[in-house]
């Protein structure tokens, strides 16, 4: 099984360009070779050869861990976290791949595979298991719903339509010929899932609060009342989401998860905590020198308020010789050179791509695990927090959703006060940036321009939620905000140049063993990268891939 202390330094795997793949390396499965897909197919509660019997912890304690953590760089940091603008990637190796919006199958290959290969059977054997088991009541089954519906919910939201309603299909036999369903219609149920979910776990008496063992819960510890706060605030999240597409259920939704109580503070947020004390971006930027801040980053930073972010200095290096930044030294500018400075890299570069920490900042961390530099090897990953909390109810109160009392402009204050309590941005500096803050001087909040207030909201919630790259790049497509800078050089043949990526294509296992089912009259036979899905209802560009205005409200 996975874990965390298994990531090597990653050497490119098989390139599919434009539709035509190479060879492959690193130990990966050659993909060239046919190898017909093992899908979920547990009859018993069996799972790695091993029989669980009666210790249902077993299966808890990988199905939440595992989760978005599972081969983080390959199956996220290098491509949600790049179209998020959150990361570029600072390696010669990747040029000519997902930066530059070329589907690799090495990499990305390894999301659908652990998803379907391993979350997808876990959580059938806990179905399976709970149903046989009476010790495990309703409360340990809302868990597991709750937790498949977060992953369920990334998923949808990386490609569009995907295999989803047989895995509540007890009596199915043939796992290699699943039929896609819409987003809408996973949507739809993952919105009752989290609302049964939600009510199940209303009013948890002390006795029932550790039907799950503590060290098995690496979320909340067995606390069934956050795991209801979560399910309710990832129900306020998946009805923003739709806002555009289906705003009659966004409202409907969204209020109900607000009325039913979602994130409260910091206390509440959804992180998970390496078990090897291994951050994986602390292991991608600061250890391998792989991902760097980039352009748009540095942007926000220096800009949107008249002082620098103390989130910046917070989270990153200055430029700087990379010995003396290894031993903890953060420079002052030095004349005529680059150290001492925060510069980002144009997501999608290709020229120079080998920057070394003395022309472009790493994430600030340190080798040991004492907590210097915020990205230490110790540090949680959040996928879901209270900041993006006040930002979405900042947003549900600009749309006059029921439940948001506060007004939008109060909201968006609290989510920036909660990003600057996370990372522990001293009082005095966070007052500084607040009141300094471009949008609050220049009386957006004041107006009636709801587009504008969006956009504000937007351009503090993406960072805030850093360096998420699953959420930060959804909301893009879904909003349009921040405005980020063009991909540098597209090189797919998938996305017309000008357009942000939309999508990522399927498996070559699934165009192999299941084309018969692929949604190619959605997608196109070429599986084509620049389609919107459902909830994404227009483009950030026009054709000449100049930004345009947004609507977002329908």
């Amino acid at each position: 099984m996975f874990r965390l202390n298994n990531i090597k330094r990653i050497i490119p795997a098989a390139l599919l360009l434009g539709g035509m793949m190479t060879g492959c390396t690193d130990s990966f499965e050659d993909i060239n070779t046919s190898i017909k897909p093992e899908y979920s197919t547990d009859n018993a509660i069996i799972f790695d050869g091993e029989h669980y019997d009666d210790d249902i912890n077993k299966l808890i304690s990988p199905f939440i861990y595992e989760g978005p953590y599972a081969d983080y760089q390959r199956a996220t940091n290098l491509f949600h976290d790049i179209y998020a603008h959150y990361f570029s990637h600072n390696k010669a190796d990747f040029s000519g791949s997902s930066p530059n919006y070329v589907y690799n199958e090495g990499w990305i290959g390894k999301r659908w595979e652990h998803f379907y290969y391993e979350r997808v059977k876990e959580y059938r054997s806990l179905r399976k298991f709970m149903k046989a088991a009476p010790v495990w009541n309703a409360k340990a089954q809302a868990v597991a719903d709750i937790n498949f519906s977060f992953l369920t919910s990334m998923m949808v939201d990386t490609y569009g339509y995907i295999p989803y309603k047989y895995v509540f299909e007890e009596d199915i036999t043939d796992f290699t010929k699943l039929k896609y369903d819409s987003e809408q219609e996973v949507y739809t149920d993952l919105f009752k899932q989290l609302k049964h979910a939600s009510t199940v776990l209303a009013g948890v008496s002390a006795a029932e609060q550790l039907q799950i063992a503590v060290e098995s819960d690496n979320y909340y510890k067995g606390d069934y009342e956050k795991w209801r706060k979560f399910a309710n605030t990832l129900r306020l999240r998946l009805a923003l989401r739709i806002s555009n597409v289906d705003p009659v259920m966004a409202k409907q939704e969204g209020e109900s998860a607000i009325a039913d109580g979602v994130f409260t503070s910091n206390s509440d947020n959804l992180a998970t905590h390496s078990i090897t004390q291994e951050n994986i971006y602390y292991l991608c930027s600061y250890a391998w020198l792989d991902a760097v801040m980039t352009k748009d980053l540095e942007i926000a930073y220096k800009t949107w308020s008249t002082s620098l972010d103390p989130r910046c200095p917070a989270l990153w290096y200055k430029t700087g010789p990379e010995a003396a930044i290894r031993e903890g030294f953060d420079f002052d500018k030095i004349p005529g050179t680059t150290f001492g400075e925060y510069i980002g890299h144009r997501v999608g570069q290709t020229e120079n791509i080998r920057h070394s920490t003395e022309n472009v900042s790493i994430i600030k961390a340190n080798a040991n695990t004492a907590p210097e530099g915020w990205f230490s090897r110790h540090r949680e990953v959040v996928w879901l927090g209270y900041a993006e909390s006040c930002f979405m109810m900042s947003e549900a109160s600009l749309r006059g959703w029921a439940g948001a009392s506060m007004s939008p402009k109060a909201y968006y204050l609290a989510g920036v006060r909660a990003s600057m309590e996370y990372y522990q941005i001293p009082e005095d500096a966070a007052s500084t940036y607040v009141s300094e803050l471009k949008d609050i001087s220049n009386g957006v909040f004041d107006g009636s321009d709801k587009e504008n207030i969006l956009e504000a909201i937007h351009k503090q919630k993406w960072l805030a939620i850093f360096p998420n790259g699953n959420e930060g790049w959804a909301e893009f497509r879904r909003t349009g905000y921040p405005r980020f800078l063009n991909n540098d050089n597209n090189m797919s043949a998938t996305v017309k140049q000008g357009l942000f990526i939309k999508r990522i294509r399927y498996t070559v296992k699934q165009h192999d063993y299941n084309a018969e089912n692929l949604p190619s009259d959605v997608y196109g036979a070429d599986d084509r990268m620049d389609v919107r899905i459902w909830w994404d209802v227009d483009n950030s560009n026009d054709a000449s891939g100049k930004a345009k205005a947004q609507n977002n409200f329908r």
